[in-house]
């Protein structure tokens, strides 16, 4: 069976078909092929229309092989070649493939670039949070000004600016109130070292001025990590090893109570155990001729005996005692003289009294 066209109206048909579909006239068994020019035509023909071909057997000049219906079809209808067809359809594929890869790599790209953008964003932003430097914010704005950061940025920049402003006016006050209210109002600024070294200098100057253990200590306690820290530490310790404990000043006015006892007495051995060397031989002789001349002699401390240290190159220190010291001598005439004197010991650190000075107290 084979496809044909219709000689009476040419809508394709089969060739066993028994009428067309289309016209109504019969098909199988009424139809013939001219064999010149293969045109399907009814048996009812005696030339071909189409190339003039006589097709009465007894007109035509030699009879040619006849061409099946069958044959016919495929010769006039050729199948169409399917190669150029399926090159041109690959190479369309080929085309589409390319257009989708470069378009989805150019979204691919805006959506990585439009990514890395803000993490660049991001991390400018999240850097300028410890950040006191104007020109930093001021450069955040220029480089992303569609940041959806820019309102805080520029209320903080707003805000430095402030804060810089009312530095410049007390830069250089001679208050340090003004810098404590500064600190406190504005304790994590762009000017918080200036400030706290502003304080420090002051709190110095009143350590020195005042020039106390507790003023060291005060300087000490309150800036640990001062300028001027190792100058206090080293002003307190030379202070605390000068500073006379309880006891010692205990010792000490005994001390002086036991030497003046001795004079009074004219107690040589008790002499000895409170004066030492050249002062004690000094002592002697003083002691013996009051005594000599005299009825009787007293001495006596009427002021409290103040005690305090002082540096010595050979001990390293000595303790010095201060006091008024009445001197009263009853002549073998019946005269009583009293004198006030003015006394400074010197002390040992091993508390033996090794200087003595009594000067009156009129003069």
């Amino acid at each position: 069976m084979a496809l044909i066209k219709c000689p009476e109206c040419g809508h394709e048909v089969s060739d066993l078909a028994p009428h067309c579909p289309s016209c109504g006239v019969a098909i199988a068994g009424n139809i013939v092929i001219c064999p010149d020019c293969g045109k399907v035509l009814l048996k009812k023909e005696k030339t071909c229309p189409n190339c003039g071909c006589v097709l009465d057997a007894s007109e035509a000049p030699a009879p040619r092989k006849a061409v099946s219906a069958y044959q016919y079809a495929r010769v006039e209808e050729p199948a169409p070649s399917a190669g150029p067809r399926k090159e041109r359809s690959s190479a369309w594929k080929v085309v589409m493939v390319i257009v989708i890869v470069l378009a989805a790599a150019g979204g691919g790209l805006y959506f990585y670039m439009n990514k890395i953008h803000e993490e660049q964003v991001d991390q400018a932003y999240n850097a300028l949070q410890s950040s006191f430097d104007i020109s930093e914010y001021e450069q955040f704005l220029a480089d992303y000004p569609d940041s959806p950061y820019n309102n805080e940025v520029k209320s903080r920049l707003e805000m430095l600016k402030n804060i810089r402003s009312k530095w410049t006016e007390i830069a250089a006050s001679p208050s340090k109130n003004d810098f404590v209210r500064f600190l406190a109002d504005y304790p994590h600024s762009a000017f918080d070292e200036a400030c706290k070294s502003k304080i420090d200098s002051f709190d110095w100057v009143d350590a020195t001025t005042e020039n106390t253990a507790l003023s060291y200590q005060k300087y000490i306690d309150e800036h640990s990590s001062g300028r001027y820290i190792a100058e206090a530490k080293a002003a307190k310790e030379n202070i605390d090893r000068m500073t006379v404990s309880y006891p010692d000043k205990y010792a000490v006015r005994s001390l002086v109570a036991s030497y003046l006892s001795a004079l009074t007495a004219n107690d040589t051995e008790a002499l000895s155990a409170a004066a030492a060397g050249r002062l004690y031989d000094e002592s002697v002789g003083f002691m013996a001729k009051l005594h000599g001349e005299n009825v009787r002699v007293s001495f006596a401390a009427v002021t409290p005996v103040q005690v305090s240290k002082a540096p010595n190159p050979n001990t390293e220190f000595v303790y010095i005692a201060k006091c008024a010291v009445e001197r009263s001598l009853l002549s073998k005439s019946g005269e009583t003289v009293n004198t006030l004197y003015n006394a400074i010991y010197v002390v040992s650190p091993e508390k033996r009294i090794i200087s003595a000075r009594m000067k009156p107290a009129e003069e």
